[in-house]
């Protein structure tokens, strides 16, 4: 079980309450996760940066660093508190995971990565599951590919190349809100409750394309194969 939260930025968007607003989100999903905790910010020139660390997000927000990614240019923030379901605890597994030109997050576990990692032929520099599912982002098959994943998934992913942002849910909750031309989107609805937003649970077994503030480019099913165990 891990944390996801993010947000889609739109060209009015109050950055500075927008960055309170994430703060808090990564904050109220340290429950999820406490293990790490990892932040991306996407520019307008589509470049994505991270900050990870094996910590909590009640320290990782105390970092130095961490207020340089709220940059007045970025288009996306995208965030993820860890809880490790068996890779190790450290700095390589944490989210957000980078894979090629695609960055992302993931809640969930992928009980066949080693065997889709061979058949998709696919690079793998971590040992967290997850990347399975990043990587087939950056090679253009995840949709494909998702359709072997034997394990839940929710996730949020940039492809700077193709300049698309997804997220996709199945078996796994994201719930999404809408707030001064923003979307926020958190695992659970309570998190964008308590920052004062209406959530509205994403459709299961769905994908969505996404544009600035959240805009719905496309909407699209999106299915795993059978799996063994289940978490939320």
């Amino acid at each position: 079980m891990c944390g996801q939260c993010g947000v889609l930025l739109g060209p009015t968007t109050d950055r500075n309450n927008a960055w309170e607003m994430f703060t808090k989100l990564l904050l109220l999903n340290e429950k999820r996760g406490n293990q790490s905790t990892g932040i991306a910010s996407v520019g307008a020139d589509g470049v994505s940066r991270t900050l990870r660390g094996v910590m909590p997000s009640t320290n990782f927000v105390l970092d130095k660093a961490y207020p340089e990614y709220m940059n007045h240019g970025s288009t996306i923030w995208m965030g993820h508190c860890r809880f490790a379901t068996s890779q190790p605890i450290n700095w390589e597994n944490a989210h957000p995971i980078i894979s090629g030109d695609s960055v992302g997050t993931h809640n969930g576990y992928v009980e066949n990565d080693n065997e889709l990692f061979k058949e998709f032929n696919l690079p793998r520099k971590a040992v967290v599951d997850s990347e399975l599912l990043i990587a087939l982002e950056d090679a253009g098959k995840l949709v494909e590919g998702l359709k072997k994943v034997q394990g839940p998934v929710a996730m949020a992913v940039w492809n700077c190349r193709e300049k698309t942002f997804q997220l996709i849910q199945v078996d796994n909750p994201l719930h999404v809100a809408y707030h001064d031309g923003a979307m926020f989107y958190s695992s659970e609805a309570g998190p964008l409750s308590s920052i004062g937003l209406t959530p509205i649970r994403m459709p299961e077994k769905t994908g969505w394309k996404l544009g600035p503030g959240g805009l719905l480019i496309e909407s699209f099913p999106v299915e795993t194969s059978q799996y063994s165990r289940r978490t939320s």
